[in-house]
């Protein structure tokens, strides 16, 4: 990144080094950490690209048969496999609000790098 590359380079010109060799050894750096990236990201399984979401509205019940309320069944289909799960209203409301958020940051970190 940037910020780790400037960090380096004020290292490296604290350490005196030339400009010839700090321009070097930051190229250098580029591409094995490029290398290192990939390597290290065949390790963590990546959850995939969501395509498409479907929910059900469903009343669940609890022990004995007594009904527990409104719930959520999720279903996110995914570029690799789908993915399910359970929440009540207050969470998917919840879930959504965080999302929203999130896609903020992303469009205002877009937007800047645009500039």
């Amino acid at each position: 990144s940037t910020q780790s590359t400037g960090t380096i380079r004020s290292l490296l010109e604290d350490m005196e080094l030339s400009a010839d060799k700090t321009k070097r050894f930051l190229a250098s750096h580029k591409v094995k950490n490029l290398t290192l990236k990939s390597v290290l990201s065949g390790y963590r399984p990546s959850p995939g690209s969501i395509l498409d979401v479907s929910w059900t509205l469903e009343f669940g019940r609890g022990d004995g048969g007594i009904p527990v309320g409104p719930r959520y069944k999720i279903a996110l289909i995914t570029d690799k496999e789908p993915l399910q799960f359970y929440c009540t209203p207050a969470q998917l409301s919840d879930l959504v609000s965080q999302l929203q958020s999130a896609s903020f940051c992303i469009d205002k970190f877009i937007s800047q790098q645009t500039m």
